[in-house]
């Protein structure tokens, strides 16, 4: 009778979950509500801005600028990354978005290059200047704690940028850098405070409409000279949904424009293997003085290269007058779109508005179609949300980063 019951027992008890994450998945959801974060049931969920090249999209792999994301960007002195970080500020601007620029280097940011790049958005953008990590950090906290308690229906697109993780830089550090090719190990006490500080943020952006860009410096490790490091901790690697390098290859001087070639790449990607690169021409016209970046120019480039992107040759066939990339006169031929002669940036704007030609290039590019921004973020399709702006079990958050 003791073995009968005994097996009775077992029989009539609790069933083995399926896996450990189903069993704590059964937890989270008693403790802190339905909604608790699943790989799998997030990964092909995004919303984010529409992008204004093929070029980017490829790079990025996808045909929006993810929303609630964090995007490194880093690269050598005179690479262009913070004119690459305000191009994204553009494109937030464009779609009704407003930006603020925490500026730690002094004022280096080109006023010119600001004015070219923005153009009539220059007043979505509200630069402050800090002298120190810690004031870098509050601004940027409470401008995305202003955001969230200002507009609780998620409805105003926003970005924050940050130039650079590295700051200001004393007369130790800069010596140092040139010395030994980083300064993060030689400097950790700062590189703990971006550290917390990305961990506590990063999480805070989910399912909101603000997504933060940082440019770092990027130096040789010199203990092992085929690799990078990145001044500032690494955690800032650990929560950027994507990072990316850049570099400025060549600059070509002829008598009317200066052309900067410069070449991003992924080095980091949350959703998709890193590695895609893009070349990307940087303009500065001698006669108007108008600088900005060539995003047609770069989809020609792109589409002429069989050796970056074969799985495209079948689909349109771009011919160009050079195998030169910087070539200034160079110029590009297409069957498809019947044109011939014409310039990079002819030739990606009519691309950009073939919409059958796009859905082509975007599959053959595995570029993801995500979900596109339209003017609301919703809270109930956003699993970490609920986790996120959760409080203790006493009520209170001691967080002082605390942005709900």
């Amino acid at each position: 009778m003791a073995k009968k019951a005994k097996a009775q027992k077992k029989t009539d008890g609790p069933a083995v979950p399926a896996s450990i994450m189903a069993a704590y998945r059964a937890v989270a959801e008693k403790k802190i509500g339905v909604g608790s974060y699943s790989g799998s049931d997030h990964k092909d969920h995004q919303i984010g801005v529409l992008l204004p090249s093929l070029a980017l999209e490829y790079l990025l792999g996808s045909n929006v600028l993810y929303l609630g994301a964090l995007f490194g960007l880093a690269g050598p002195s005179q690479s262009f990354k913070s004119a690459l970080a305000m191009e994204f500020g553009k494109i937030i601007a464009s779609m009704g978005g407003v930006n603020f620029l925490s500026e730690t280097e002094g004022g280096k940011i080109s006023a010119p290059m600001m004015a070219d790049i923005y153009g009539d958005l220059i007043d979505r953008l509200d630069i402050r200047l800090a002298q120190s990590v810690e004031q870098a950090q509050q601004y940027l906290s409470f401008t995305a704690g202003y955001l969230k308690n200002q507009f609780p229906a998620r409805n105003q697109l926003a970005g924050l940028f940050l130039d650079s993780l590295n700051g200001p830089a004393a007369n130790e550090r800069t010596e140092k850098i040139e010395k030994d090719g980083y300064a993060s190990r030689d400097f950790p006490v700062e590189a703990l405070l971006w550290s917390k500080w990305f961990q506590s943020f990063a999480p805070k952006l989910t399912g909101w409409p603000i997504t933060l860009i940082f440019v770092n410096h990027k130096k040789l490790d010199i203990n092992n000279p085929k690799s990078f490091r990145h001044p500032g901790g690494d955690a800032q690697d650990f929560y950027s949904t994507v990072y990316m390098h850049i570099a400025r290859v060549r600059t070509n001087e002829g008598t009317d424009t200066i052309v900067n070639h410069v070449k991003v790449a992924t080095v980091k990607h949350s959703f998709m293997p890193p590695g895609r690169r893009i070349n990307l021409p940087f303009v500065l016209d001698k006669v108007t003085k108008h600088m900005g970046f060539d995003w047609g120019h770069a989809t020609a480039a792109l589409l002429v290269d069989e050796k970056l992107v074969p799985s495209v040759k079948d689909i349109i066939k771009v011919v160009s007058s050079s195998k030169s990339m910087t070539a200034l006169t160079r110029t590009f031929s297409c069957k498809r779109l019947g044109l011939s002669n014409v310039s990079g940036a002819e030739l990606g704007a009519a691309v950009h508005a073939d919409v059958e030609l796009m859905r082509e290039l975007r599959e053959a590019l595995y570029i993801h179609i995500n979900d596109v921004w339209n003017g609301t973020m919703p809270v109930d399709e956003h699993p970490l949300m609920q986790y996120n702006s959760c409080e203790t079990e006493t009520g209170s958050n001691d967080d002082p980063l605390d942005m709900s």
